[in-house]
């Protein structure tokens, strides 16, 4: 995962802005986070999607070319997912070395590995 930890919050208010993710209109939301220095950065992401695994699920969001740690290519984020009562978005950071090893595989089975 990042250098960057999530801060503990998403701004669900621009989740309805659309963002080209490969010819395809993703939605997005703005995370924030904290660096080394203390410093809150607020980084776009685009919403891959959703998905489950072991009964938990899992959000896959994507930072776009130039605007990422990188700036090269795209970076990508994995949180654990859920909703409070009221449809606002709740990410929360994978603990476990194994737990990630296991949601990366899944997300790249859904998202990125095409059928014959």
């Amino acid at each position: 995962m990042s250098e960057k930890d999530l801060q503990g919050h998403v701004h669900d208010e621009n989740c309805n802005h659309d963002h080209d993710h490969e010819g395809v209109e993703l939605e997005t939301i703005i995370l924030t986070f904290e660096d080394e220095n203390g410093e809150e950065e607020e980084v776009e992401c685009g919403v891959i999607g959703v998905f489950d695994l072991e009964e938990e699920s899992y959000i896959a969001l994507v930072v776009p070319e130039g605007e990422g740690e990188g700036d090269l290519e795209e970076t990508f984020y994995i949180y654990k997912y859920s909703e409070e009562e009221d449809g606002t978005p709740i990410l929360d950071v994978i603990e476990s070395e194994e737990e990630f090893d296991k949601v990366n595989e899944e997300f790249e089975k859904q998202f990125f590995i095409e059928e014959e």
